[in-house]
């Protein structure tokens, strides 16, 4: 699957079993998102996999789906305070296999605990995480947006600072949601898949 539009050129290569990747160059921004009118795009573009299976034959998505608020695709934010015990966290992550939690403050984004700072930080340095708190091992200060953005904005914002969990915030900075990597390749293999089924 691919979409090219001004400023930006992504190639999401899928089979019907798996997500192999996802390349992003941007060359501006912010992006031009753009129709495929409006790109001069042809209905398929030339799949990156030239001359493969069938499997491999991939279709182009319309450049309106990058465009879509990321409210189409956002989770509840799962927050803790910042004093609470890394083993509160860990627990709920495993039962409920998220990759992150976000840390608050009176309400207000403070940072961000993923499943890499459990590793990172956490695994072979922490003795007793009933004790220690995630405020101590998480990320501080995340970067974080508004619900409103549009996707290509996030998929921009993972290349450049190399993370996969976006928390969305209010003018407040209360986090009112939060969107994975995965949630995002979900969204546009559905979107593709759909597309061709009717098509």
């Amino acid at each position: 699957m691919i979409c090219k539009e001004r400023g930006i050129n992504i190639g999401l290569h899928i089979s019907s079993h798996y997500f192999c990747g996802l390349c992003i160059a941007a060359r501006s921004a912010p992006f031009a998102i753009v129709s495929q009118s409006e790109a001069g795009m042809t209905d398929q573009l030339q799949s990156p996999l030239d001359g493969a299976s069938s499997e491999h034959q991939i279709p182009a998505i319309d450049a309106t789906v990058l465009r879509r608020s990321l409210k189409t695709i956002m989770k509840p934010a799962i927050t803790f305070a910042i004093d609470t015990p890394i083993s509160q966290a860990i627990f709920l992550m495993q039962t409920k296999r998220i990759g992150c939690v976000l840390v608050t403050s009176r309400g207000k984004l403070l940072g961000i605990f993923t499943e890499r700072d459990v590793l990172m930080r956490v695994v072979g340095v922490v003795d007793d995480t009933t004790t220690a708190t995630v405020g101590q091992y998480m990320t501080p200060n995340p970067v974080a947006v508004r619900a409103g953005l549009p996707i290509a904005h996030a998929l921009h914002l993972m290349s450049v600072y190399n993370f996969r969990h976006l928390p969305l915030v209010d003018d407040n900075k209360r986090p009112i949601g939060i969107i994975s990597f995965r949630d995002v390749v979900r969204h546009l293999r559905g979107t593709a898949e759909s597309d061709a089924a009717s098509n």
